[in-house]
C-alpha cells in the first residue's frame, strides 16, 4: 500500500463510522415521538372520553409537552417553558399542584374543569375530599379528576 492510501483511509473511515452513526440514531428507524407509558399519561389520555376532557385543564408542569404533542387540542395550562408563561403562573401552578392556601382560587380563576396530575400529587388528596370534584380515573400514575357540574342527579336533588 501507497502511505497516502493509508492515511487518507485512516481519516475517512472514522468520519464514516460517526456518520453512520448519526445516520442510524437520527434517520428514519430512529424512534421518534415515543413517550413512555410509565412516565406520561399516555394511557389515560387513551382511557378517557373527549367529555372527560372538555375544558380547561391544570397539568402537571412536565407533562404539558406531551399533551402540547400527543393532544394539540387540549390547550395546557403549563408545561416546561416557564420562562414564557411568567413567575406568577409557575407560582399559582405551585400552589395548586402542592394544594396550598388559595389552590381552589387558582383552579376557579383558570376556570379549570379538570385535572391532569401524578398519582401521588397532594392537589388529589384535596379534590378527593371536596364534594364539587368527582375522580374519573387513577391507575397508578395519574390521577384525572373532573369538576362536578351539578348535572348528576341523585337523592340529594330530589323533594318529597
Amino acid at each position: 500500500r501507497s502511505p497516502e492510501i493509508s492515511a487518507a483511509t485512516s481519516h475517512v473511515l472514522p468520519l464514516i463510522a460517526c456518520s453512520l452513526l448519526v445516520f442510524v440514531v437520527n434517520g428514519p428507524f430512529a424512534a421518534r415521538g415515543q413517550f413512555g407509558s410509565t412516565t406520561f399519561p399516555v394511557q389515560a389520555l387513551r382511557e378517557l372520553s373527549p367529555s372527560e376532557t372538555a375544558g380547561a385543564v391544570f397539568n402537571e408542569m412536565e407533562w404539558g409537552g406531551y399533551l402540547l404533542y400527543a393532544e394539540p387540542d387540549i390547550p395546557v395550562f403549563i408545561d416546561g417553558h416557564a420562562d414564557f408563561f411568567g413567575e406568577e403562573l409557575a407560582r399559582e401552578y405551585l400552589t395548586a399542584r402542592s394544594g396550598g392556601p388559595g389552590w381552589e382560587e387558582v383552579l376557579d380563576r383558570y376556570q379549570v374543569q379538570w385535572t391532569l396530575t401524578r398519582s401521588d400529587a397532594p392537589l388529589n388528596q384535596l379534590l378527593g375530599l371536596t364534594e364539587d370534584w368527582e375522580l374519573v380515573l387513577d391507575d397508578g400514575l395519574t390521577a384525572v379528576y373532573r369538576r362536578d357540574d351539578g348535572s348528576r342527579t341523585g337523592s340529594e336533588g330530589l323533594t318529597p
